[in-house]
């Protein structure tokens, strides 16, 4: 029993993080009239998670300001954008850091997600930081391809947590996960 207390204890430091995602600013490609910006941006306003949404014509962008501690799923930004008949051209997570010092192995749990940051090791992370999601899809396949070299990790190419990458850090296999980079 004692173990298992343990193990949980383990678990959840290695989850709990001082850090909150509060916006996106998402670039779609594809749009080329005001009314193909309307239809992502009513796709986009269905999302539970999405508090608000800025437009920006002229670079074909949109800034989501997200819920008070809502479970963001970047996927689910994707699907809509795919869903109105465009796609994601790049995706800037930005979240508040209080004091954090940069996690062993770049996992992180944010609003109830598992991210890695590629990169800056070591580093304190302080403020508002916008981090590039550099997975599959939400990126060209030349930008992507140029961050899998960033990234020799076989969590990257499958975006699941796999071992030993990921449970060396506590975090649970299988789940889905994000690569960041600052």
């Amino acid at each position: 029993m004692r173990y298992i207390v343990l193990y949980i204890s383990l678990f959840l430091c290695g989850l709990h993080s001082q850090a909150q995602i509060h916006k996106a600013t998402l670039q779609a490609s594809g749009l080329t009239c005001a009314m193909c910006a309307r239809s992502v941006f009513k796709s986009l306003e269905t999302l539970p998670f999405v508090d608000s949404i800025d437009t920006d014509l002229v670079q074909s962008a949109f800034v989501l300001l997200f819920k008070k501690d809502a479970s963001i799923d970047a996927d689910q930004i994707r699907k809509r954008v795919e869903d109105a008949g465009f796609s994601v051209a790049s995706l800037h997570m930005t979240a508040s850091f209080h004091h954090l010092q940069f996690p062993a192995g770049g996992h992180i749990m944010m609003n109830g997600r598992i991210y890695h940051i590629l990169g800056k090791a070591g580093q304190m992370l302080d403020g508002d930081l916008s981090m590039l999601v550099v997975d599959k899809l939400f990126l060209s396949a030349k930008d992507q391809k140029k961050y899998a070299s960033l990234s020799h990790t076989r969590c990257y190419m499958s975006g699941r947590t796999e071992s030993p990458c990921c449970t060396a850090f506590g975090m649970p296999v299988n789940q889905r996960i994000y690569h960041l980079s600052l």
